[in-house]
């Protein structure tokens, strides 16, 4: 009788607590057997995936729900540039974003990156000028701005640096002029706002009432 020693690779998503380890099996044959079962039983079904080119067919958005010949779109929706490069390409679900978006400059340079859940904004969302420093780092929790929410002069010096919660503002808030110089500086709290705003007249605001 013949053994023979195979070292199999961990295997992703299947058969539980798999991972590297030594098997012998009796005969080159039942071997094979074995690897042929493995085989399969890694398999994933695959999904077709369906892409739309705006280019080339009538999109149309009605109450939230956008359409492609009538028909809710499922896949991705994608357009090119008069260079055939890719402008943007979005994931749909029964007509609903749901996934990520990507909107490009010409020469295929990611400009905005973002996520959604059934049409909602989610997760972080970010955008790139064309020279490749940041624009903006949003982020979002049930379609609302929720912790912190920044902006970027094409310079790269920080524009604004605030803080929400549940869509609205909450803790510090900042912003500055392009020399860097210091323009909003406040707090919210407990619907109320402590500190510099940046107004025409310069006032500085200590303990107003701020309503959202």
């Amino acid at each position: 009788m013949e053994f023979i020693t195979i070292t199999l690779p961990q295997m992703p998503l299947i058969l539980t607590g798999m991972v590297t380890m030594v098997r012998q099996v009796p005969g080159r044959n039942k071997v094979l057997w074995l690897l042929a079962g493995v085989w399969g039983a890694c398999q994933q079904p695959t999904e077709s995936v369906q892409y739309t080119n705006a280019n080339k067919v009538q999109i149309q958005a009605r109450e939230g729900v956008t359409y492609s010949q009538n028909k809710p779109i499922s896949g991705i929706l994608f357009s090119t540039d008069a260079q055939g490069d890719t402008a943007f390409s979005v994931s749909f679900l029964n007509g609903k974003e749901n996934g990520i978006a990507k909107f490009y400059y010409p020469g295929n340079k990611l400009r905005e990156e973002r996520f959604f859940v059934n049409g909602w904004k989610e997760g972080t969302h970010r955008g790139w000028y064309e020279n490749g420093k940041s624009m903006f780092e949003y982020h979002f929790h049930n379609d609302m701005f929720e912790g912190s929410y920044k902006e970027w002069f094409p310079n790269g010096k920080l524009f604004r640096n605030m803080n929400y919660e549940k869509g609205q503002e909450s803790g510090v808030q900042q912003s500055w002029y392009t020399t860097g110089k210091i323009k909003t500086n406040y707090l919210i709290k407990d619907d109320r706002r402590y500190g510099l705003l940046g107004t025409k007249n310069c006032k500085n605001l200590s303990d107003s009432i701020f309503k959202k």
